[in-house]
């Protein structure tokens, strides 16, 4: 159930107990906005943006399945930290206010790297129901990252199929809006790596964000069902509430990005291709091999593919653009409520490829769970 859905479902709630319905969604509402500390006008734009009709929002929220594929259980040398027990960051000392701070203003900070290139907060989302394994592995595109010196990268909705990215940049005022909850609120640091809705694992959310500049200061979670979090009832965890908390939190996120205008060029794709069983596509029109790009895949048929995995090829902006714009025409006329990939007859084969171009951003993806990572930005051979 999406959230503007909420009202009409109170309608159908009778009389003595809507008043108490309201009322809980007041509360939850209110929370909202004192949690995110969006009450500022976002940077970068005048008037708000017409809602992205290319959602995931938009899909009814009440189908049920299995268990999101992937866990978070990390596979890297390099162990995530689980951070302090019970305290925000005794290691990082919070700060005093600052001189200009007002009396209104909230007193605690939060510490976090300043360095232009370190990334501080980054959010992305997965299991999103896609139609295939191509389409799947665009999500790995963040949905926001933002930098030590305030530079943020973002699209304007979490689940969008349109990942197209711009670009602003914030102050410290709103770096310690974002985080200072994180780090006394929710408490990142005392949480698991994961949590799953028991009414829905699907629509995760990934949310990663550093505290220090260590190679082990940092702390990724990751939500399963991020709307029933905040819509559902709450299952019976010690953690519930800070999660619940956590997911409004990276849902409320969206008016400050839904009116970012300011587009970023992506100087970094990775070209996805994968080959599959189909009838009925164009003829692939560029010079690039793309049936070359899939089968520097490893071989795994099965599960109803002709290939195994997609392949992968990092290039350029010289070399991705022009199937970037390619792929997002096809995709927009042949598949318009699916992630930016269209499929193609190749020459040396009797089957489709998907083809498409996933923008990155400075720093990559560490949003992503390892494995789920090791899936999505696996090296495949050079292809010529």
């Amino acid at each position: 159930m999406c959230p503007t859905k909420v009202r009409p479902m109170l309608r159908s709630i009778d009389r003595p107990d809507r008043r108490l319905a309201q009322l809980a969604g007041a509360v939850l509402a209110v929370g909202v906005l004192v949690l995110t500390g969006l009450s500022d006008a976002p940077p970068a734009a005048s008037s708000p943006l017409a809602d992205d009709a290319r959602s995931f929002a938009r899909l009814p929220w009440a189908i049920r399945g299995p268990s999101a594929p992937y866990r978070s259980a990390p596979t890297s040398a390099v162990q995530p930290t689980t951070g302090p027990t019970r305290t925000p960051l005794p290691t990082h000392t919070p700060l005093p206010p600052t001189a200009t701070a007002t009396a209104t203003a909230d007193p605690r900070r939060a510490a976090y790297p300043t360095d232009a290139a370190q990334i501080v907060l980054q959010i992305g989302r997965t299991d999103a129901e896609d139609q295939g394994i191509a389409w799947e592995e665009m999500s790995g595109t963040p949905y926001l990252t933002v930098y030590g010196d305030g530079r943020v990268i973002a699209f304007r909705r979490l689940f969008s199929y349109d990942q197209t990215l711009y670009e602003t940049r914030v102050d410290d005022a709103q770096l310690q809006r974002w985080l200072v909850p994180l780090h006394y609120d929710v408490k990142i640091f005392d949480l698991e790596a994961r949590y799953n809705h028991p009414d829905e694992s699907r629509f995760a959310a990934h949310l990663f964000m550093a505290f220090g500049s260590g190679e082990k200061d940092w702390k990724r979670i990751s939500i399963g069902g991020l709307n029933h979090w905040v819509e559902g009832d709450l299952p019976p965890d010690p953690a519930a509430a800070r999660i619940r908390a956590l997911a409004s939190l990276i849902l409320g996120l969206e008016p400050f990005t839904k009116v970012l205008d300011a587009p970023y060029a992506a100087s970094e794709f990775t070209i996805i291709s994968h080959e599959i069983a189909g009838t009925g596509a164009p003829t692939w029109p560029l010079r690039l091999n793309v049936k070359k790009i899939s089968d520097a895949a490893p071989l795994r048929t099965g599960e109803g593919y002709v290939h195994g995995p997609p392949g992968h090829l990092i290039a350029t902006a010289a070399t991705a653009q022009p199937v970037r714009d390619l792929t997002v025409k096809d995709a927009r006329e042949r598949f318009p409520a699916h992630a930016f990939v269209a499929t193609y007859k190749a020459s040396g084969s009797a089957n489709l490829f998907a083809v498409g171009a996933r923008p990155e951003v400075p720093g990559g993806s560490r949003w992503l769970p390892e494995r789920t990572y090791d899936r999505w930005y696996r090296k495949d051979e050079a292809v010529p």
